[in-house]
Parts: C-alpha cells; sequence; structure tokens
C-alpha cells in the first residue's frame, strides 16, 4: 500500500506543480490575461474528459501499463513545455492535463482497492497531505530557480525529478503493488 500511496503522491506533486507553473508560462507567452479564464476553463475540461475515459483507458492498457503511461508522459511534458516557450507548450500542457485526468482516479482507485475499507478516508488524506506537504516543499525551490534563472530551467529540473521518482516508483509498483481489479 505505501508503494501506492507515495506513487499516486508524487505524481498527484508533479500535477500540482503543472497548475502552478502553467500561469507563470502563459504570462511568459505574453497571453492576454483575458484567455487565462478560457485556458483554465478548457484544461479543466480536458482533465474531467479524460477522467471520464480513464478506466476505460486503464482496461485497454492494464495498470502496470497505465502506470507506465502517467510517468513517463507527465514528466516528458515537462522537458517539452519547457524546451519551446510558445504555443507548441501550450498544447504540450494540454496533453499533461489529459494524462492528469486519467492519472487522479486510476491511481485514487488504486490506494481504494488495497486500502482496508475502515482507513480508506484516512489513507486518501495521507496521500493528499503528501502532496501538499511535497509542493510546500518544491514550490519555493522551484520559484528560487525562476527567479534566479528561468522557468525553462525549473521545469526541466521538474520534469527530471518527477521522471526519476516516477520511475523508481513505477518498478516498485510493478514488483509489489499491482493492484487487482
Amino acid at each position: 500500500m505505501r508503494i501506492n500511496i507515495l506513487l499516486s503522491a508524487v505524481i498527484g506533486a508533479c500535477t500540482l506543480s503543472m497548475a502552478w507553473f502553467a500561469q507563470l508560462y502563459f504570462t511568459q507567452l505574453q497571453m492576454p490575461m483575458a484567455m487565462f479564464g478560457v485556458l483554465w476553463t478548457a484544461l479543466n475540461l480536458v482533465v474531467g474528459l479524460f477522467s471520464w475515459l480513464a478506466h476505460k483507458i486503464e482496461d485497454r492498457f492494464t495498470p502496470a501499463g497505465t502506470v507506465f503511461i502517467i510517468v513517463a508522459i507527465l514528466p516528458l511534458c515537462y522537458l517539452l513545455a519547457a524546451y519551446n516557450i510558445g504555443y507548441f507548450g501550450v498544447a504540450v500542457i494540454f496533453v499533461f492535463y489529459a494524462i492528469r485526468g486519467i492519472a487522479t482516479p486510476v491511481l485514487k482507485d488504486y490506494v481504494n482497492r488495497i486500502a482496508p475499507t475502515q482507513s480508506r478516508a484516512t489513507v486518501l488524506s495521507a496521500r493528499s497531505f503528501i502532496i501538499r506537504i511535497a509542493f510546500a516543499i518544491l514550490g519555493p525551490i522551484f520559484g528560487l530557480i525562476i527567479n534566479v534563472y528561468s522557468l525553462q530551467l525549473a521545469m526541466c529540473l521538474a520534469g527530471i525529478m518527477f521522471l526519476i521518482a516516477g520511475a523508481f516508483l513505477f518498478r516498485l509498483f510493478q514488483k509489489h503493488a499491482v493492484p487487482n481489479k
């Protein structure tokens, strides 16, 4: 259960961090402020659509395949968006949000499947707490990197960090924590 919670928390911190980066990304693109609301609405519609489709996607790729896709694509999106601050990067952020829509319900479901009924709410609260603690630590570090160096460097480092953490936890997930249907 610990592996599932940690994997879910790392992915949660990854997606929460991108929500923070995206606003700076749009600002760096000199996007009109009026477009921010339009983009946030569109991004959240993408999350909602892919959350709705998540279990169909999981059925097609298996739990391990689905987690591999999540662990591989989310950090890759950080790297691609950082490489090209432009409208291509905005499209990459939409891909990120689609994967986020898959990741959240699927990973929470994996925790739900193995958590004892009497402690399920506590386990999910612990997962959420870990995500917030991780972001409370990482957010100021990313902010410092942005202020001293650049948004691109901060996003690259975030992508690399989430790729390493995700890959490590994915290997453990494959060996010990793939849930049964």
